[in-house]
């Protein structure tokens, strides 16, 4: 089956089969099974053999699902459950969110996470089958290529399995999550450990290799540390800093931090030339300055950098990009372009700094305004395209004008969004990078724009 017969195939199935309702999908996949309502009920029903499809009611609260978005096969969230979309995806069961539909407790459903699509008839197989045809087509076929930022060597082992073409953005700030290295990053942060400690390098360059030799010959765009201090330290170490911040999130973080403790971003370089040398330089590299508010933050952090590249013998080798995630960046996209060799364009931190608005506790305004009618959708959730947007387009047309061909990509939670493709390819955004359990189901999108456009 060729692509267009696949995707014929494909709509034949949804017009025989409208959904009943279609929403956002939050995690890719399709299951079919039985409603229940009732935590309790999911609880009991968990290694039966059932198929269950947990659907809470607005009488439930948060804290009592989270375990039965573990267990169940696949989960719907209504309107009321908007601030606990998140929760799913830590367990990756195929997820949908609705605005609006109901079903009762004990109603037979087909859950594509996928497209959103919310069924009453038994189509999973088939939906299934002819996903995977298209996807078998259309390989390379997609309107915009798709990358990830997953962060450890399963899965982007996983990812790259999946048909994603590189990894679009690392971030390495990932790598400090577990101990040893959270005590390390703490040390790091409160200028305890130079940039020439060897213990701190062989570890980090051990933890590289790993990362490196998943990735295999994909390009690979490290990001250096981006970090708030406050999320490591605690209140005592930050007064005897003089780190005290009202607003950490917008204080110094990203490459700040990095002219501020030069030595971290000396020794992360070293690391990865180091690991990138012992496993053959087999992949192309690029580094990626994050934070980035002014052309001379670039040029500050490349002097940076550049002797420690020298010293490794590739300083010709590896590539310095920047991420475009502050609106004045966005603003200076001409001035950044010939300075660097990558753009990554990062949504989840220009949404946040474009609407004054943390993610940290959006939800309190974000579910409130949808309910009035004051917003449409999420802007954390679906890419804002006449604010958010707007500077992106703007960002890619000043790179364009002095840079043509320069490589970027889009790094960012509204990248998995069902509209987020036709969006991308509309501006001119040639790739997109998602997490691992996301490549499959964006490119089979993708590959769904670029037959249909064709």
């Amino acid at each position: 089956m060729n692509g267009h017969a696949a995707l014929s195939r494909y709509r034949e199935i949804l017009e025989r089969n409208p959904p009943a309702c279609r929403g956002e999908g939050l995690i890719p996949g399709t299951v079919e099974g039985v409603v229940v309502r009732n935590p309790e009920r999911v609880l009991r029903a968990s290694g039966t053999g059932q198929s269950i499809i947990f659907m809470p009611g607005p009488e439930h609260r948060e804290e009592d699902l989270i375990t039965c978005w573990g267990v169940a096969d696949a989960t719907v969230i209504t309107k009321p459950f908007a601030g606990a979309r998140d929760w799913p995806r830590v367990f990756g069961r195929p997820s949908v969110y609705l605005s609006g539909g109901d079903f009762a407790e004990g109603s037979w459903l087909t859950v594509d996470g996928t497209s959103g699509g919310v069924f009453t008839q038994r189509i999973a197989e088939p939906l299934g089958e002819v996903r995977q045809a298209l996807m078998d087509s259309v390989t390379h076929m997609e309107s915009v290529s798709v990358w990830t930022t997953a962060v450890d060597p399963a899965e982007i082992a996983k990812a790259i399995s999946a048909g994603a073409e590189g990894v679009g953005m690392f971030r390495s700030e990932m790598i400090y999550q577990e101990e040893p290295f959270q005590s390390l990053l703490k040390r790091l942060l409160l200028g305890e450990i130079s940039s020439t400690a060897n213990r701190w390098i062989e570890m980090e360059t051990s933890r590289m290799v790993d990362v490196l030799k998943a990735a295999g010959e994909k390009p690979f765009y490290f990001r250096l540390l981006d970090v708030a201090a406050h999320e490591y330290l605690d209140p005592e170490a930050l007064v005897e800093l003089g780190r005290m911040e009202v607003n950490p999130m917008l204080g110094r973080r990203g490459c700040r931090l990095g002219l501020a403790r030069p030595e971290i971003y000396r020794g992360q370089v070293r690391a990865l030339a180091q690991a990138w040398k012992a496993c053959g330089e087999r992949a192309p590299l690029g580094l990626v300055i994050p934070g980035v508010s002014d052309p001379k933050e670039v040029d500050s952090v490349s002097r940076l950098v550049r002797p420690i590249l020298k010293s490794e013998g590739v300083l010709e080798k590896i590539s310095i990009g920047v991420m475009i995630e502050t609106p004045r960046a966005a603003l200076l996209a001409g001035e950044l372009a010939p300075r660097v060799e990558s753009v990554h364009f990062g949504t989840n931190d220009l949404t946040q700094a474009t609407y004054a608005l943390s993610r940290d506790d959006a939800d309190q305004v974000v579910d409130p305004y949808i309910e009035e009618g004051i917003w449409d959708s999420d802007p954390f959730h679906q890419i804002d395209e006449d604010g958010v947007g707007r500077l992106v387009e703007m960002a890619l047309k000043e790179v364009g004008a002095i840079r043509q061909g320069l490589w970027h990509t889009w790094c960012g939670e509204q990248a998995t969004h069902p509209s987020a493709i036709r969006w991308a390819r509309r501006v001119g955004l040639r790739s997109v990078s998602v997490p691992a359990l996301w490549v499959e189901a964006v490119r089979f999108r993708s590959a769904l724009d670029a037959l249909s456009s064709s």
